[in-house]
């Protein structure tokens, strides 16, 4: 057997490391006991009042929609990312990044993402574009915490109706959701 298909066919692929992807937080849908019943949580969110159908809801969503597509080219430097979130919200990166807002608006855009996945129905919503945004807030994250280049991670779905891992620790303050 040539040494190339050995390396190419049997090595097994390279893991991607914890802080490689960008694990969506499944807010609600986390007692769900089983993929049925994180189904019809699923299907009771696509009918609710927390549904997100577009980045125009959104007060911080044009400026994660502007850092997802400058940073979609490749890793960006802290300080042109800075910029343009200075430039969209008249904010700056770190006043952005510390509003409450911002972070409701992360829990609802992901919970909106993982309920339209679910139930497989797009429920009317922009899904292309809140997932720009759900790329695009994670940058703004990730950048106000120091990352120096920064660039886009894939959005991987959590996993429901199994036990749930143990959380990381370090992804999970760099996200503002540690616990209190």
């Amino acid at each position: 057997m040539d040494d190339v298909f050995r390396i190419i066919v049997l090595r097994p692929a390279d893991l991607p490391g914890d802080f490689e992807v960008q694990v969506l937080d499944p807010g609600r849908f986390v007692g769900a006991q089983s993929r049925y019943d994180a189904r019809r949580l699923a299907a009771a969110h696509l009918g609710s009042q927390r549904l997100v159908h577009s980045t125009a809801e959104l007060s911080h969503g044009a400026a994660a929609v502007a850092v997802h597509d400058a940073v979609a080219a490749g890793p960006l430097p802290l300080e042109q990312v800075r910029r343009i979130v200075e430039i969209v919200t008249g904010q700056g990166l770190w006043a952005v990044a510390d509003d409450p807002a911002l972070h409701s608006e992360i829990r609802r855009v992901a919970e909106t993402l993982v309920a339209t996945r679910l139930a497989a129905d797009s429920a009317g919503t922009d899904s292309h574009g809140l997932a720009a945004a759900a790329q695009g807030y994670d940058v703004i994250l990730r950048a106000a915490c120091g990352q120096d280049p920064v660039g886009l991670r894939p959005l991987a779905m959590p996993v429901l109706g199994e036990p749930q891992p143990a959380r990381d620790t370090a992804s999970a303050v760099v996200m503002g959701l540690e616990a209190s």
